[in-house]
């Protein structure tokens, strides 16, 4: 099972997939969390930036380990940006069991929070090649689930349970 969970900078991917992760666990069931930030940070590539190419790249290597993973029989959660529409058809397409979900949060607001201060920084022309602000994004076509990540307080554990309930795998939630 692939479970793969997109969206923005500070939309809460990351969060939301912990929770995801620490669920499933705790049911027994063998998983690993795929972390843009974290697989970029070790694979270390010097030749792949944030621009588009480079973006597309990862997002390609990240569906290429999960689907080296599903083949182990291990879950895969994944939690990255890759708002590309050949990515999602190349997952849908490639990955037996495949949960498509994309967090969604309105840049305004992601821009109030800022908690990598990412935006602010885009802002200041301090970096460059942000999705959203330099790079126009492609939402999903046909996300299995929407979050609307909108308010201050969201329920990270509502989330999660309402995207293990898409697997329709008997899995005992806490």
């Amino acid at each position: 099972m692939i479970i793969w969970i997109t969206g923005l900078s500070g939309a809460g991917k990351s969060t939301i997939a912990n929770e995801v992760v620490k669920n499933l666990r705790d049911s027994s069931q063998p998983c690993i969390l795929l972390d843009g930030d974290k697989i970029r940070k070790a694979i270390e590539d010097p030749h792949v930036h944030y621009d588009y190419q480079s973006r597309l790249t990862c997002a390609k290597r990240i569906s290429r380990l999960a689907q080296m993973l599903e083949q182990e029989n291990i879950w895969v959660v994944v939690a990255t940006i890759s708002l590309f529409k050949d990515i999602h058809s190349w997952n849908r397409f490639n990955f037996k069991d495949y949960i498509e979900v994309y967090i969604r949060v309105d840049l305004e607001i992601l821009k109030g929070r800022d908690s990598k201060a990412l935006y602010s920084r885009a802002n200041k022309g301090e970096v460059s090649n942000v999705a959203g602000i330099h790079h126009q994004i492609q939402e999903p076509e046909n996300p299995d689930l929407i979050i609307e990540n909108n308010l201050p307080l969201a329920d990270f554990s509502t989330f999660a349970k309402k995207i293990i309930s898409l697997t329709k795998k008997d899995i005992p939630l806490p």
